[in-house]
């Protein structure tokens, strides 16, 4: 059962949980134009390092690591569903190097993006 940062009793959520959440709610608004850790503390008005250790204590990763998750989940759901070219999806998720991204989803997947759509597109 995923954490909520909740007390069963009384649906108490903790300040440090409640800006785990908001980041979360920043990353999805932000995440096909902004990849870079630093902004969402900025915007969040707490140090990197801070940050960090509440998204550890709560999800177990980094700020960079949501980051990343966010955009691969993304680039998996486009690959599923759509037949976007892999530059187009890469260009979509605020990447402008299609060859590093195919590199990035490989270290992800152990496939390419190709390989990958191959295998598991829906459309």
């Amino acid at each position: 059962m995923k954490d909520t940062g909740r007390f069963k009793e009384g649906g108490y959520i903790t300040p440090d949980r409640k800006l785990v959440i908001r980041l979360e709610e920043l990353i999805e608004h932000s995440f096909k134009f902004e990849h870079r850790p630093k902004f969402y503390a900025d915007e969040m008005k707490i140090s990197m390092k801070r940050l960090n250790n509440y998204t550890m204590f709560y999800v177990g990763k980094t700020v960079n690591r949501m980051i990343e998750d966010r955009i691969h989940e993304e680039a998996i759901q486009l690959l599923r569903s759509t037949k976007f070219s892999i530059k187009y999806i890469t260009y979509q998720l605020g990447v402008n190097d299609p060859s590093w991204f195919s590199r990035c989803f490989k270290k992800y997947t152990g496939y390419s993006p190709k390989e990958w759509r191959c295998m598991n597109m829906d459309v």
